[in-house]
């Protein structure tokens, strides 16, 4: 992965998907299977298969370095994310996840998808270069708000 961020600037660090948090909330809603709710234990019952499955694709566990993985384990995936974004509303809603800081999809709505397209075939989708400089200066400057106190722009 090139660290060059800005045209001619190189800027250190690296940046990871990573699917655990999800599989943590799916593993909570596993836990549910001796609940007394019938709507619970189905529900846990299903995440419990998700898991099983989860389990059995190591390419999705831990730091994923390459999105491209993902699409190897598109329907996987598709399950999983339904924790989030609920299949009744992808058609409809724009939404997304991106891998930190390199913002590339490792998963969006049909919806979102779709405009994706019409705005590429439409050539307005286009980010010029100082967007794309601003954008990628982004995950600095949150560092520096957010561990250092240093908040850019503003005068003492």
């Amino acid at each position: 992965m090139s660290t060059e961020m800005i045209p001619g600037i190189e800027m250190p660090g690296c940046s990871v998907a990573c699917l655990d948090p999800l599989v943590r909330a799916w593993k909570l809603v596993a836990a549910k299977r001796e609940s007394s709710d019938e709507s619970a234990r189905l529900h846990a019952a299903y995440a419990s298969s998700l898991l099983d499955r989860w389990t059995q694709s190591p390419g999705l566990h831990g730091p994923i370095g390459d999105v491209a993985v993902l699409a190897e384990h598109a329907a996987l995936l598709d399950e999983m994310m339904s924790l989030i974004f609920p299949p009744a509303l992808r058609a409809t809603q724009l939404a997304g996840a991106l891998a930190p800081f390199r913002h590339e999809a490792l998963y969006v709505t049909e919806r979102l998808q779709r405009l994706h397209a019409t705005l590429t075939l439409t050539g307005r989708g286009e980010v010029s270069e100082e967007q794309r400089s601003f954008r990628n200066l982004m995950p600095y400057l949150l560092v520096m708000e957010r561990i250092y106190g240093i908040h850019p722009g503003e005068t003492r």
